[in-house]
């Protein structure tokens, strides 16, 4: 599992997945948990980005 805060177009994500991709072990998948691409990358609702956070949180560690 990658994991990031920053959405899916910035952050390392696009730099690192295909070199992480060609080292994985036979079988095994790379998956990624980073916030969804937007242009602003910010919320507008703190209720919102606690939401998120939990969601990324959860999706990186029970999955």
């Amino acid at each position: 599992v990658w994991a990031q805060e920053e959405d899916r177009n910035q952050g390392a994500w696009r730099f690192v997945r295909e070199a992480l991709e060609l080292v994985l072990p036979p079988g095994r998948r790379l998956r990624d948990v980073c916030r969804t691409s937007t242009a602003s990358g910010a919320h507008a609702s703190i209720g919102a980005h606690r939401n998120e956070q939990c969601h990324l949180v959860t999706s990186a560690l029970l999955r």
